[in-house]
């Protein structure tokens, strides 16, 4: 489980854990249970935005991010998920992030012709060149991702990136109109790609050709693709419910509560 936030927000943080705890392990179910001390699933904390903290001008940066491990270590110990490792993040802004097999992060960043990649068992971080704005990311295998370029807030090319060897396999024309956020949604299945549109969803083939329109009436903000059970998750851009839908745009239920309050991203765990 990934969390990245603002940490001069990060008086948020035992509530978005406490969010996550609910998906913890069932203890009684002995199938399930990981052979560790360690409850699942297990987080990793990026924290972004630490230039922004106001601190006293007496104190320098390293005394600052002391205070902030010292803060995770004490989360840690109260909190009953492992929290893996702490990626701090200065002066970056991402836009999207997507984690690989093997605990390799890919990160997209605002405003950047980078993507950053971080990887949790050796701390490495590396940088990859695309030719463009990255935009958002979707994931094609375990070595390569899909990244959408754009000018501006004009999406005009995805690159196909092999992220192990750091390099841009191909760039691909696209021609979209989709709406001028700095992120746009989009997943990769079966030789497609589904973005998120202005009334629904655009399903493009690898070559970048429209193959068709799924209309939702409602612009997703979010979504995801559960390929056990082949379905799409998605956030409205009235942000008050979840809606589950099929490939072909049906809906299959939607969920609402009280105490679901502006959600802006999802992930399947």
């Amino acid at each position: 489980m990934l969390i990245c936030y603002k940490l001069c927000q990060s008086k948020y943080i035992d509530f978005w854990l406490d969010n996550i705890h609910c998906y913890t392990v069932n203890d009684t179910d002995k199938s399930k249970t990981i052979k560790t001390d360690m409850l699942n699933p297990p987080v990793i904390l990026i924290g972004t935005g630490i230039d922004k903290v106001q601190v006293s001008e007496d104190v320098n940066d390293a005394e600052n991010i002391t205070k902030f491990q010292k803060l995770f270590v004490f989360i840690t110990h109260t909190c009953p998920l492992s929290i893996l490792t702490l990626f701090q993040m200065t002066t970056l802004e991402s836009i999207d992030m997507k984690a690989l097999p093997g605990g390799l992060l890919v990160i997209a960043l605002y405003n950047s012709d980078k993507l950053l990649t971080y990887s949790v068992s050796d701390k490495q971080r590396n940088e990859i060149s695309v030719g463009g704005l990255t935009y958002s990311i979707a994931i094609l295998d375990r070595n390569t991702v899909v990244v959408m370029l754009r000018d501006f807030d004009v999406v005009h090319s995805i690159a196909i990136v092999d992220i192990r060897q750091r390099q841009v396999i191909q760039h691909v024309d696209v021609t979209l109109d989709l709406p001028p956020y700095s992120y746009i949604p989009m997943f990769y299945t079966d030789d497609q790609l589904y973005i998120s549109s202005h009334s629904g969803i655009t399903v493009t083939d690898m070559s970048g050709t429209v193959d068709r329109e799924i209309d939702l009436g409602f612009e997703p903000t979010d979504m995801c693709y559960d390929t056990k059970t082949a379905r799409i998750y998605c956030i409205p851009n009235t942000r008050e419910k979840l809606i589950c839908i099929d490939r072909d745009g049906n809906t299959i239920f939607t969920f609402t509560d009280t105490g679901l309050t502006n959600p802006t991203r999802l992930t399947i765990p």
